[in-house]
């Protein structure tokens, strides 16, 4: 694990710790998007985005006021190489637009993208999608969704295995 952990550069900036886009949050799921937005900033990163519902972003700038928004555009007017890593699916919900917006972040971001959550349920009904840049954060009754299998926690290591085999990610 410490090998993973690196000192911050002491001369470094916002800019030099990474720059996340979230993309998160519907109606009635706001709190998902504050969350993944604060953990996405108390984790280190220089600069935070979140993509959300317009009648989120009071909230979220209450809550979050370090992290910047991008409210109710279209995904595909945003220049997704600006980022150095996206997340997506707290709270996106599980309607069109949603699956929309997640099949055009994987066709147009080659950068590690953790798919959490609403994003993993739809998913599930394309996993020929996945590559290795792909970080997927299932909780179990999610990963059963995902292999198509109920989810035993007896063989979790082998279930698990055997889904990045045939799915390449992680």
């Amino acid at each position: 694990m410490k090998d993973h952990v690196h000192p911050r550069n002491k001369a470094g900036h916002k800019k030099t710790f990474g720059h996340v886009l979230v993309i998160a949050g519907s109606e009635g799921k706001f709190g998902a998007a504050i969350l993944c937005t604060r953990a996405a900033l108390h984790s280190g990163c220089g600069m935070v985005t979140a993509f959300i519902p317009k009648a989120l972003e009071t909230a979220m700038l209450v809550s979050c006021p370090e992290a910047m928004t991008i409210a109710d555009q279209k995904i595909s007017a945003i220049d997704l190489s600006q980022f150095d890593a996206i997340a997506i699916g707290p709270g996106i919900g599980l309607s069109v637009a949603s699956n929309s917006i997640l099949t055009h972040v994987i066709k147009n971001f080659t950068g590690p993208i953790v798919i959490d959550a609403d994003a993993l349920s739809l998913l599930a009904n394309d996993l020929s999608v996945l590559s290795t840049n792909h970080i997927l954060t299932p909780h179990p009754g999610e990963f059963a969704r995902l292999q198509g299998a109920s989810f035993d926690v007896t063989q979790r290591q082998k279930q698990v295995e055997q889904f990045v085999k045939q799915y390449p990610s992680t």
